[in-house]
């Protein structure tokens, strides 16, 4: 049987296990926006927002390296929701 979870059903980009997701209203409209950042891999941050016909994705962040902190709120008090990514990625060489 295929899966049916919601980032297979839905398509969603760069949906990982582990990912960081969040629901707020980022851009003006009716419908609120869906933030999916990598969590337990290296990725894109994403939001996707309706746009009345259908589903839309903006890549906020390029690449994201085990992206595990995620907020919204607003950061710089303009009355407008900000986003927060903070990485963790595994200690290599060069690292300190």
């Amino acid at each position: 049987m295929p899966c049916r979870c919601w980032r297979c059903r839905d398509g969603v980009e760069g949906a990982t296990d582990g990912l960081g997701k969040l629901l707020g209203q980022l851009w003006p409209g009716a419908w609120q926006q869906v933030v999916i950042a990598s969590g337990d891999a290296v990725g894109p941050l994403r939001a996707y927002h309706h746009d009345g016909a259908g589903r839309q994705a903006q890549t906020v962040i390029e690449r994201v390296d085990h992206g595990h902190t995620l907020q919204l709120a607003d950061f710089d008090g303009d009355g407008h929701l900000d986003i927060y990514v903070a990485e963790m990625h595994p200690p290599g060489p060069g690292d300190q």
